[in-house]
């Protein structure tokens, strides 16, 4: 038992790996000098955020962000070296829909019902997580299923189907360091206003939408390892069609050797 629960254990922090998720204003901090340039302090105090002060700002964008039922997050950034590419759409029920890759070619596609974690990762992947030779051929084009409470707590593959965990960890340092508004610009072609947020440890630029809802829309943050990373949200309220895949395509934990109601 002890020797499966490390193994399942392996899987998640092999995940957790391949995403390298920094977080807007969370703790994943990896410099001690800014890796975000600051833009022109000159700042007109006009607009919906007028009279409000940085901290202020955050803390409405924080808040329209929880509220959302659904949205998507992606991410491209470096981190210890390696170039990573993360998409997830998360809501605050556990169900979710993910993908996990990096440049050497480890990848693995995460679906959360609610009650499972279903993961279908490559060769390398799999390999990883110190998966054996016997169950790579049993997961070859198959999804592992993994119980919910078993992953509640599993690094990121947790955290990126779980709306309110990720936005704990996002606002995990809300009240470190000062946080300046600068020069409204764009995003995406949607008006923004930049928050320069800056800590002891690191840097963060944040952008909160100026029309409609003040969504967080867009955050560039530095990585573990001196390197940085974009972070885009988008999709607000949408949540597409999320299903468990055919029964015939899953691979329960018990296959692979391992208890069925693990807990890691």
């Amino acid at each position: 038992m002890r020797a499966t629960r490390r193994m399942l254990a392996a899987v998640l922090a092999a995940g957790a790996a391949a995403a390298g998720l920094a977080g807007c204003g969370g703790d994943r901090a990896g410099a001690d000098a800014p890796l975000v340039r600051p833009m022109s302090s000159r700042v007109s105090d006009e607009g919906p955020f007028a009279g409000l002060t940085g901290h202020q700002v955050l803390i409405k964008a924080n808040a329209a962000m929880r509220a959302a039922s659904a949205f998507t997050f992606h991410e491209d950034g470096t981190s210890g070296g390696r170039t990573v590419h993360i998409t997830s759409v998360m809501t605050g029920s556990g169900r979710c829909t993910a993908t996990m890759r990096d440049d050497s070619g480890v990848e693995v596609q995460v679906l959360g019902t609610g009650s499972a974690y279903y993961l279908k990762g490559t060769r390398s992947f799999w390999e990883g997580a110190g998966v054996p030779g016997g169950a790579l051929r049993l997961l070859n084009g198959s999804w592992l299923r993994v119980p919910a409470d078993a992953a509640a707590d599993a690094g990121t593959i947790g955290l990126l189907c779980d709306k309110d965990r990720f936005m704990d960890h996002m606002t995990s340092e809300v009240d470190v360091g000062t946080i300046a508004k600068h020069r409204p610009t764009t995003v995406g072609g949607a008006p923004a206003l930049p928050l320069v947020h800056v800590k002891p440890t690191a840097t963060s630029t944040l952008y909160v939408a100026m029309t409609g809802r003040p969504y967080l829309l867009e955050c560039v943050v530095p990585t573990t390892g001196g390197g940085r990373a974009t972070e885009k949200f988008s999709g607000f309220g949408h949540i597409p069609p999320i299903s468990a895949p055919p029964a015939d395509r899953t691979v329960e934990p018990a296959q692979l050797g391992a208890s069925q109601h693990l807990s890691v």
